[in-house]
This record gives C-alpha cells, sequence and structure tokens, in this order.
C-alpha cells in the first residue's frame, strides 16, 4: 500500500526534468581563428599534455581534430608540423609563449589601474 501511494504521489506530482536543462545558447558568434595555425596546434598540443580534456584520456588525434573543427580548419598532417616546432631555434612554443606574455601584460596593466597615483610623486 505505501508503494501504491509513492507511485501516485510520483504520478501526480511528476515534474518534467528536461524542462530545466536550458536549450542551446543562440549566437550570431561565429569564431575565426585569425592566428597561424601552427599557434592552434600548440595550443591543442598543450591542452593534450596537461590532460585538461577529459583528463588526458584521450588521443592527441582526437583534440588536434575537435580544435580545428571548431574554427573550420584542417589539421593536416599536425605531426609533421610538431616536428617543425620541435626545431625551433629560439621559442619551440612561440604562439603560447605570446600568449602568457600577453595575459601577464594585461594583468600588470590592471593592476596599474588599481593603484592610486599620489600627486606630485
Amino acid at each position: 500500500m505505501a508503494t501504491e501511494s509513492s507511485i501516485e504521489w510520483l504520478r501526480v506530482n511528476q515534474t518534467d526534468h528536461k524542462s530545466n536543462i536550458p536549450e542551446k545558447v543562440k549566437t550570431d558568434f561565429s569564431p575565426q581563428w585569425t592566428a597561424g595555425g601552427i599557434g592552434l596546434l600548440e595550443m591543442a598540443m598543450a591542452l593534450h599534455e596537461r590532460h585538461a580534456i577529459n583528463n588526458g584520456e584521450v588521443s592527441i588525434t582526437a583534440i588536434v581534430n575537435f580544435i580545428f573543427n571548431l574554427f573550420d580548419m584542417k589539421p593536416g598532417n599536425f605531426f609533421s608540423t610538431y616536428g617543425v616546432m620541435r626545431i625551433r631555434a629560439n621559442s619551440r612554443t612561440l604562439f603560447l609563449d605570446e600568449l602568457k606574455s600577453s595575459l601577464e601584460n594585461k594583468m600588470d596593466k590592471d593592476d596599474n589601474k588599481d593603484v592610486p597615483h599620489r600627486k606630485g610623486k
């Protein structure tokens, strides 16, 4: 009898759980990768090596293909491109170095905005 009451209560109070899930956000944003493809590859490979996607339980090929597909690009022979990255003279991770530097510069500028400037000094 308790089971029947519980089932009846569930029938009466049943909610549509799917209605609580937001619909996919609709946007007119259409991202285009405007840096070089080798930079996108650097980022994809760094994410893979950091195990930042699926705790590292995904192949490098899957990550590279996914990220390049986001921007409607083809990765080509990315293992060959990786070989080029490895023999670079100055920086083997040029794009990632530039990303890091850009973010740090922004933080430094924002830090300076937060510091009240004294007159006369």
